[in-house]
């Protein structure tokens, strides 16, 4: 797999920990991480990455054998912290059994230790775990706006399943104005609420659903 450069210059901004007790392999994967614009520290004590830890941190790539605490200890441990940050077992001494622990563990990947091409590799598999991690934080930051604007809205908010013309939610204010409990309201027919708008809802609910759009219903 060749390397997919980006000017040294470019950084990405995703800050990484590369820990490895070995010096020179731990500063040759730094570099190496370095020229795909990644920021990188490196740490040979696997210790002092549990006091790195912060908000700010996009991947860990771990060396496995290490005297302090091995890569699937430190592993566990960043894993307490964070469930879903990064986490990539990158080692000289490859078996299934240790592969099998580090799935267990929650590793997001692992990578055996080699030539370029395993350099590579790796950081593919950064640049793909980060992007995936970003990708779902946002996600779920999306969702919680989306439910603190569900819950508090004014207008009455209902949502529907189109496919049955059922109310699969309502929000707090739906269920005043029409004077029904949430767990009245949820699984109730649309036509039950609303007889004399039922098709037109069910026609703009589809129309929405295909054209990706939105739209205000009085």
């Amino acid at each position: 797999m060749g390397i997919r450069a980006r000017p040294s210059n470019q950084s990405t901004g995703w800050r990484i920990i590369v820990v490895d007790d070995d010096r020179d392999l731990v500063d040759t994967t730094a570099l190496m991480l370095e020229q795909r614009g990644l920021d990188v520290t490196t740490e040979t004590d696997p210790e002092d990455v549990l006091d790195a830890l912060d908000d700010g941190l996009s991947c860990v790539v771990s060396d496995y054998q290490m005297p302090q605490m091995d890569g699937l200890e430190l592993l566990e441990a960043v894993r307490a912290e964070d469930p879903d940050l990064p986490f990539i077992l990158f080692t000289g001494r490859g078996s299934e059994e240790i592969a099998s622990e580090a799935i267990e563990a929650g590793v997001t990947d692992y990578l055996q230790k080699g030539g370029q091409e395993q350099y590579d590799r790796l950081a593919n598999c950064v640049e793909s775990a980060i992007e995936s991690y970003h990708n779902k934080r946002a996600a779920r930051k999306r969702r919680r706006q989306f439910e603190a604007i569900f819950e508090n809205a004014f207008a009455g908010i209902f949502i529907l399943d189109v496919a049955d013309a059922v109310i699969v939610d309502a929000n707090p204010r739906a269920c005043e104005l029409l004077e029904y409990s949430h767990e009245e309201l949820v699984g109730i027919d649309i036509a039950e609420i609303h007889p004399e708008d039922y098709e037109e809802y069910l026609d703009i609910g589809r129309t929405l659903i295909g054209t990706d759009s939105c739209r205000r219903i009085q």
